[in-house]
């Protein structure tokens, strides 16, 4: 774990959550957010088949037959923020399926993942959806296996607090694609995709000591810093570059946006997402969706002006984006 020294606007950068038992959030310890590797999950030869794991295997041929009563039989399922943001990437729709959840930590509550939860009748649809059963096909000739410690270990780390460290854990493994199941009881079911790490949101500490950065972002006249998403885990980054030159570039791209907005005189209002990626030469990549009320042109500049500058990534490419509420411009 990083020292907690990387803040962007008043964000504290460490990657930690919270849970949720029921419907209610609880506290959960701060964890790393790393994939297993291919040996973790094949671990020791595998242990005669468990209940739970029994239960894990009939969950996913239960959801990919989509048979008729399915939501009777698991009245509560939650997909873990890994998983959830591939099942939404194949089909948008989910999100407006069961209940978001944001997982945190008592510790940094500006640090959050998405989940996503069904409970009883609305795991009728939620259990139905395209991208969730296109996403578990190839898990229906998955190798089902007891889950080994450091499995357990990333399963616990994005997972509720009713789910004690030594509860029984089933992963299921096709290539490189590693899911972990947690089936406690019968109709009871948590499911996330462990080889991949999940993205985390940070939002602004509106109670941290105003930076020179958050005082230059926070006098935008078209614009709002809402949160910060890196894409990649918080390690990564660490790794990469240095909390100073990503907070200060960060800093320069809002006061970029900001100044082309403000050129446009733009009345846009509402929320946007920025995305950004950078390598060893710096900004590769501006993308944002279209936004009305705002010229295309806008991005397009900024694109051009960002490009090859910081930040910089010393090894693989990063990516991160801005979650922002636009507001017309004023002088």
């Amino acid at each position: 774990m990083l020292p907690i020294c990387w803040n962007f606007r008043g964000v504290a950068i460490a990657l930690t959550m919270s849970a949720l038992s029921g419907c209610a959030h609880q506290s959960s310890a701060a964890q790393t957010n790393s994939p297993p590797t291919a040996g973790a999950a094949k671990g020791a030869p595998a242990a005669p088949r468990s209940e739970p794991q029994a239960r894990a295997e009939a969950f996913i041929a239960g959801v990919l037959a989509s048979g008729p009563g399915i939501e009777q039989r698991y009245p509560l399922v939650m997909l873990g923020p890994a998983l959830y943001a591939e099942v939404k990437a194949i089909d948008p729709n989910i999100a407006h399926l069961g209940t978001e959840v944001s997982l945190q930590n008592a510790n940094d509550p500006n640090a959050t993942q998405e989940a996503r939860v069904c409970v009883e009748q609305a795991c009728a649809k939620f259990l139905r959806a395209k991208g969730l059963r296109d996403f578990l096909q190839p898990f229906g000739s998955a190798q089902f296996r007891v889950a080994n410690a450091e499995a357990r270990e990333i399963m616990r780390q994005r997972s509720p607090d009713l789910i004690t460290k030594d509860e029984l854990a089933t992963v299921a493994v096709v290539g490189p694609q590693i899911l972990g199941l947690y089936a406690p009881e019968e109709g009871m079911v948590w499911v996330e995709l462990i080889s991949k790490p999940s993205q985390v949101t940070y939002s602004p500490d509106t109670d941290a000591p105003p930076t020179p950065e958050q005082r230059a972002i926070d006098s935008a006249k078209c614009l709002k810093l809402d949160s910060l998403r890196l894409d990649q885990t918080e390690d990564e980054f660490g790794a990469n570059t240095t909390a100073q030159d990503f907070v200060g570039d960060g800093a320069r791209l809002i006061g970029m946006l900001d100044k082309l907005l403000l050129e446009q005189k733009s009345q846009a209002s509402g929320a946007w997402t920025v995305q950004f990626a950078f390598d060893k030469q710096g900004i590769s990549k501006v993308s944002a969706p279209p936004k009305p009320g705002v010229d295309p042109s806008v991005i397009a500049r900024l694109r051009e002006t960002a490009l090859r500058h910081g930040p910089y990534s010393r090894g693989s490419q990063l990516s991160f984006s801005f979650e922002l509420t636009l507001r017309p411009c004023s002088k």
